[in-house]
């Protein structure tokens, strides 16, 4: 399942059917930044589209899936995201070779 859903992240919405109601999400450089239960985690899904469909202009991600032991798998991702903008060559559109804004996560 997840094979399949990461590299679809941007454009679908994952099956979420694997993982339990307590789940959490941290983020690694803020303290407060966890995320607690599925509906938080959904949500983090779906602003994920948002922000795709309102400020990117093009997007690709990468991924590994680690199997760690019997109840742990852990996933290691990049995206990249080139954004829209009036200016697309100075702030990260493709079409100018500007620098995308890079995103990594596990």
């Amino acid at each position: 399942m997840l094979q399949d859903s990461y590299p679809k992240l941007f454009a679908d919405v994952p099956d979420l059917s694997i993982y339990t109601n307590d789940i959490q999400f941290v983020h690694s450089g803020i303290p407060e930044g966890c995320l607690h239960g599925l509906a938080a985690y959904r949500r983090l899904f779906e602003t994920l589209r948002l922000t795709r469909r309102t400020t990117v202009a093009e997007a690709d991600l990468a991924h590994t899936v680690h199997v760690v032991d019997e109840a742990t798998v852990r996933v290691r991702w990049h995206a990249r995201l080139w954004l829209r903008g009036p200016l697309p060559n100075l702030v990260g559109g493709r079409g100018g070779g500007a620098e995308p804004l890079a995103i990594d996560g596990v």
